[in-house]
C-alpha cells in the first residue's frame, strides 16, 4: 500500500495548488506550496492505524491541471465525473492492479493561494479491503527557486 500512499500525497499536493477555475480543469498559481496531509486507513478485522501526518513543499510551474494528468504514468487507471462548481473541484478515479483495486473520489476547495483537500479511497484485494482517507491543507508560500 505504499504506492497508494504515495498516490494520494502527489493528489493532494497537487489539488492544493490550483487556485483559478477553468472548466473542467483548473489554473494553478506558479510557485512553491507547502502541503501538509493527514492519512488514516481502516481495514476490517484490524486494530486501527493511527493516523500519519506528512508535510511536502512543491514548486509548481506548469499553469494547468486536469486530474487526468495525475495518473497519466498508472497504466489502467481512470478519471471520470470531473466537476468544477465555483472554488470547488470533485471527481473519481479507479485503479485497477495486480494485487486489487482502488476507487475513490477527490474534493479540492480553491482558497486563492491556500486550499484544501479530501481523498477518499477503498480498496480490495490480496484478501485484504479497507478504506483510506486523506485530508490536506496547504498555502503558497512563494516563488519558485530559480
Amino acid at each position: 500500500m505504499r504506492t497508494a500512499s504515495r498516490r494520494l500525497a502527489l493528489l493532494a499536493a497537487l489539488l492544493l495548488a490550483l487556485p483559478a477555475v477553468a472548466g473542467e480543469s483548473l489554473s494553478i498559481e506558479p510557485g512553491l506550496w507547502r502541503t501538509r496531509s493527514t492519512h488514516t486507513m481502516e481495514m476490517p478485522g484490524m486494530p486501527p492505524m493511527p493516523p500519519r501526518t506528512q508535510e511536502l513543499t512543491e514548486c509548481v510551474r506548469d499553469g494547468r491541471f486536469e486530474p487526468k494528468s495525475l495518473f497519466a504514468d498508472q497504466p489502467g487507471c481512470s478519471v471520470s465525473d470531473v466537476s468544477v462548481s465555483g472554488n470547488v473541484m470533485t471527481f473519481r478515479v479507479r485503479c485497477p492492479s495486480q494485487q486489487g483495486t482502488m476507487a475513490g473520489e477527490a474534493r479540492y476547495e480553491s482558497l486563492g493561494d491556500r486550499g484544501r483537500s479530501e481523498v477518499t479511497m477503498t480498496f480490495s484485494g490480496g484478501g485484504y479491503q479497507g478504506r483510506m482517507r486523506m485530508t490536506s491543507e496547504s498555502e503558497r508560500v512563494g516563488d519558485c527557486p530559480e
